[in-house]
């Protein structure tokens, strides 16, 4: 019995020495924000640039809005200690300053929850330019309920189109959408 408790007291240091060097070990990260350009390469894919002190990185970009195109800008973030370690706003694409837009105003048609067949909550949305329809959607964040909490269907938010200086004069991009969750319409 007594030679039970003694192995027992051993594994219980040994266990307490192994655990307590991994939290000693684990470093908490320090994310930074940037802004990356997307550069769609296949229907799905393509990859997200970005500049940490005048190098340029690349990742993978999951097309995650029904229409990301080229160009497009989006928030993000990287580690500090490992640049190539990013997580990007897919659900935020943003306009940089000087670029043109038009604003509409877009209502939820539908907010998908995290389930079995989704593994990632999605808005839809419709908005009009004219008499025309346009209906997209969105991937959002797993924590999206407590960024947003009052999104909802039939909701009401402002809606950015990217506009395009032509030969024949400005047009409206149906491609660069941004639905502005943060701007709700009452």
């Amino acid at each position: 019995m007594k030679h039970v408790a003694i192995v027992g007291l051993i594994l219980l240091l040994v266990c307490t020495i192994i655990f307590g060097q991994q939290t000693k070990t684990k470093k908490e990260k320090r994310w930074i924000e940037t802004v990356g350009t997307h550069k769609p390469k296949g229907y799905n894919h393509g990859y997200i640039y970005y500049q940490v002190d005048g190098a340029v990185f690349s990742a993978p970009f999951y097309r995650r809005i029904s229409t990301a195109v080229e160009g497009e800008k989006y928030t993000m973030r990287y580690n500090a200690d490992n640049p190539e370690e990013v997580e990007i706003d897919y659900w935020h694409p943003i306009f940089q300053e000087g670029e043109m837009t038009y604003t509409v105003v877009g209502t939820v048609t539908k907010v998908v929850k995290s389930n079995f067949f989704e593994k990632i909550p999605l808005v839809e949305f419709s908005f009009y330019l004219g008499d025309d329809k346009f209906d997209r959607y969105i991937y959002m964040p797993k924590n999206y309920a407590q960024l947003f909490p009052d999104l909802h269907e039939n909701q009401k938010y402002q809606v950015e189109c990217f506009v395009i200086d032509t030969i024949n004069g400005l047009h409206l991009s149906t491609g660069r959408i941004v639905l502005h969750l943060d701007k709700k319409i009452n």
